[in-house]
C-alpha cells in the first residue's frame, strides 16, 4: 500500500537512534517490563515515572522487552506500527466521513482521494515525528491508535452491520487508551459530537440510537479515575494551575505554525517557571475568541465546529486541565489535533481548487494534475523533513544542543548536554552545563547532584562536598545524595564524617548493602583507631552479608570485620570464599595480603598512602 511504503520511507532511518531521557527511567531502569508474567507486575508501573499511571503502555513496553530487551530499535519499530495503524484508522474514518449524506454532495466523489491525502500529509508530518522516533511517547502512540479506533469502530457499528462485534471493538479500544494516557478522557465526548455532526444530525437521534453504547464508552473514564486517585504523578502534574494556563497561548502558536511548516521543531520545551509565567495576554484573549468561536460553529454549523472541537478537544487535556510542571509544552501534544488542521487544509484546499478552475472553465483532468502534484511535492517535502528529523534525534548531544539554542533558558536541556558529555568521557567540559542549569534553576536537584559528581570524578572533592553538603540540607530524605556526600568526604579524607552520611542514607534505604560495606570497610580497616569501631563495622558487615551472601565485596567487608573483632579464623574463611568466587567470575582482587595479616594474628588495615581503596579493591 502506497501509504504504508511511505511512512516506512519517511521513519525507517530513525529507528536506530539512542535512548533520549525520559527513556532511561520509563525503559532502561524501569523493573516493571522486565517480564509478562505475571501481568500484576507491567499494569502496576511505579510512581512518578514516565509510565506511572499507565498500565497498558507499560504492559507493551514489557512485549518490547521480551521480543528485544533494552535495543531502542524495536521499541522505535513498535511505535512506528502503531503510527501506521493510526494512519490507516484516518484515512478509514475520514473516508466514511466525507461520505456522509450530512456533508455536501460535492464532496463525495473525492471522498476516497481526500481521506488518503489527509491521512498521507498527516502521517509523514514532522511534527508527529516525535511519537515514533522518542521511544517513551509509546504513551502517546498507544493512546492516539485506540482513541482512532475507538472513533473508527462507532462508525462502523453506525453503518448497522455487525454493530455488536463493532460495539464492542469501540468499548475494548476506549477501555485501553483510557489505560494508556489520561489524554483518551475527551474521546466519549468527542465521538458523541462526530456521530451528531456526520452520522445522525442531531443529538436527540444520536442519543436514541446508541444512548447505550455512549453510556459504556463514559463507564470506561472510571478506568482514568481509578488509575488517577493515587495520583500517580504527583511530582510533575496538578489540576488546572493558572500559571501554567498562562503559558499555553504561546505554546499553541508554536504549534500551529509547526503545523503549517516544521521548521522549528523543539524535543523539550522545558519545565515550568512560574516566576516567568505570562499571565494573561493577547495571546489568551486570541485562544478564548478560538474556542468560543469552535463552540458556535459545533451548533450553527456542526460539520465546520466539530474540526474546532477536535483541535481544541484533544489538546485540552495536557494544556488546560491537567497542568504539566515538568512540560509546559510537547509537540506530541498536537499528534491527534493535526488531524483536524491537515483535513481542514486538505477539504479547503480541494474546495477552493475546484471553483476556480471550474469558474475558468479548466478541464477536471488538470485539476486533477495540479492537485497531485502539490500533494506530491508538500508529501515530499514532509518526508525531506521528517528523515532529517531522524538524523537529528539519531545523535543525543547533538539534539540536546539544538533545544539549547531554540530554549536557552531550559534548564533541562543544560543538563542534558552535561550529561551526554559525561557519559562520553568528556566530564570537565560538562560542569559548566550543570553549574548553568543550577543558575536558572537552583533547587534542580538532579543537576546539583551531577554537578558533584563531576567534580569528584574530575578530582575536586572540597568542591563537590561543598554542593552535596547544600544539596542534602534542602532535599535531607534523598538517600543518593548522602552516598555522593560521602564519597567525596572520602575522597577529603573526613572519614568520621563519611561514615556518619553513610548511616544517615541507611536510615532513609535500610537494605543498600553497599552502602553498609563502606561504612563497615571504615569502620573495620582505617588506620586511625579514633576511626575505627568494631562493633558497629561488624553489625553493619553482617547486615550486608544477609541481604548479598554471594557478593565479593560484601564477603572481603565481613572477612575484615571479623578480624577486627578478633575471629581470625572466620576472616580466613571468608577471605578464602571471597578470592574463590572472584576466580570464578575472571576478577583478580588483592585477598592474598588480607589473609597474610589474618593467619598472623592480625586485622587489615588500609594504607595511609595514595588514595582510599575500599572492599575489594
Amino acid at each position: 500500500m502506497m501509504l504504508v511504503g511511505t511512512l516506512l520511507l519517511a521513519y525507517w532511518g530513525g529507528l536506530s537512534g539512542p535512548f533520549l531521557y525520559d527513556d532511561r527511567p520509563g525503559i532502561v531502569n524501569n523493573e516493571s517490563i522486565r517480564s509478562l508474567w505475571p501481568l500484576s507486575t507491567s499494569l502496576n508501573p511505579p510512581r512518578d515515572q514516565p509510565h506511572s499511571g499507565r498500565p497498558v503502555a507499560n504492559l507493551s513496553l514489557a512485549l518490547s522487552y521480551a521480543l528485544g530487551g533494552t535495543d531502542p530499535t524495536g521499541y522505535r519499530a513498535f511505535n512506528l506500527l502503531l503510527h501506521i495503524g493510526s494512519t490507516l484508522l484516518v484515512f478509514g474514518g475520514i473516508r466514511r466521513a466525507l461520505s456522509s449524506p450530512f456533508v455536501s454532495r460535492v464532496l463525495h466523489p473525492s471522498a476516497r482521494l481526500l481521506a488518503f491525502t489527509t491521512a498521507l500529509l498527516w502521517g509523514v508530518h514532522p511534527l508527529v515525528s516525535e511519537v515514533i522516533f522518542f521511544a517513551m511517547q509509546r504513551t502517546e502512540a498507544m493512546m492516539g491508535f485506540f482513541y482512532l479506533l475507538t472513533f473508527y469502530a462507532v462508525v462502523r457499528a453506525s453503518e448497522g452491520r455487525s454493530v455488536f462485534v463493532w460495539s464492542i471493538v469501540a468499548v475494548i479500544a476506549c477501555a485501553a487508551g483510557m489505560g494508556s494516557k489520561a489524554s483518551m478522557v475527551t474521546a466519549p465526548v468527542l465521538i458523541f459530537f462526530f456521530d451528531r455532526a456526520f452520522l445522525t444530525g442531531s443529538f436527540a437521534t444520536t442519543w436514541k440510537k446508541r444512548c447505550v453504547l455512549y453510556v459504556t464508552l463514559a463507564s470506561t473514564w472510571s478506568i482514568v479515575i481509578a488509575l488517577q486517585f493515587s495520583n500517580p504523578r504527583s511530582l510533575s502534574t496538578e489540576f488546572f494551575d493558572v500559571d501554567y494556563l498562562s503559558f499555553q497561548p504561546e505554546m499553541l502558536g508554536h504549534y500551529f505554525r509547526n503545523s503549517i511548516w516544521p521548521e522549528e521543531l523543539v524535543l523539550d520545551y522545558g519545565p515550568m517557571v512560574s516566576e516567568l509565567a505570562p499571565g494573561f495576554t493577547w495571546g489568551a484573549a486570541v485562544v478564548l475568541i478560538l474556542v468560543a468561536v469552535a463552540m458556535v460553529l459545533a451548533f450553527k454549523s456542526p460539520r465546520l465546529g466539530f474540526v474546532g472541537a477536535w483541535i481544541f478537544g484533544t489538546l485540552a487535556p495536557t494544556s488546560s486541565i491537567i497542568s504539566i510542571f515538568t512540560e509546559i509544552g510537547a509537540e506530541r501534544r498536537m499528534y491527534l489535533a493535526l488531524i483536524a488542521l491537515v483535513a481542514l487544509v486538505v477539504v479547503g484546499a480541494h474546495l477552493a481548487m475546484q471553483r476556480i478552475l471550474d469558474d475558468r472553465g479548466k478541464s477536471p483532468v488538470l485539476r486533477r494534475a495540479i492537485a497531485t502534484m502539490l500533494v506530491v511535492c508538500v508529501a515530499l517535502a514532509f518526508v525531506y523533513r521528517t528523515r532529517d528529523r531522524a538524523i537529528e534525534f539519531s545523535d543525543v548531544l547533538s539534539i540536546w544542543q539544538r533545544t539549547l539554542r531554540q530554549r536557552p533558558a531550559n534548564p533541562r536541556a543544560y543538563l542534558s548536554v552535561g550529561n551526554e558529555l559525561r557519559d562520553r568521557g568528556r566530564v570537565a567540559e560538562a560542569v559548566p552545563f550543570y553549574e548553568r542549569a543550577i543558575t536558572l534553576d537552583s533547587g534542580y536537584m538532579e543537576a546539583r547532584n551531577n554537578l558533584g559528581v563531576s567534580l569528584l570524578m574530575t578530582s575536586r572533592p572540597g568542591r563537590a562536598v561543598t554542593v552535596f553538603e547544600a544539596a542534602v540540607a534542602d532535599y535531607p530524605r534523598y538517600a543518593y545524595l548522602h552516598h555522593n556526600l560521602a564519597r567525596a568526604l572520602v575522597a577529603e579524607g573526613r572519614f568520621t564524617e563519611a561514615v556518619q552520611q553513610y548511616l544517615e542514607e541507611l536510615e532513609i534505604q535500610p537494605t543498600l548493602v553497599s552502602s553498609m560495606r563502606e561504612a563497615a570497610w571504615i569502620l573495620s580497616t582505617h588506620w586511625d583507631a579514633r576511626i575505627r569501631d568494631g562493633s558497629e563495622s561488624l553489625r553493619l558487615a553482617r547486615r550486608a552479608y544477609q541481604l548479598d551472601p554471594s557478593d565479593v565485596e560484601t564477603l572481603d567487608t565481613l572477612s575484615a570485620a571479623e578480624a577486627e573483632a578478633g575471629d581470625f579464623d572466620l576472616a580466613i574463611d571468608l577471605s578464602r570464599r571471597a578470592l574463590e568466587t572472584a576466580s570464578r567470575r575472571g576478577r583478580a582482587y588483592p585477598y592474598e595480603d588480607r589473609m597474610s595479616a589474618y593467619r598472623l594474628g592480625k586485622p587489615y588495615r588500609s594504607s595511609s598512602e595514595g588514595s582510599w581503596r575500599g572492599p575489594g579493591r
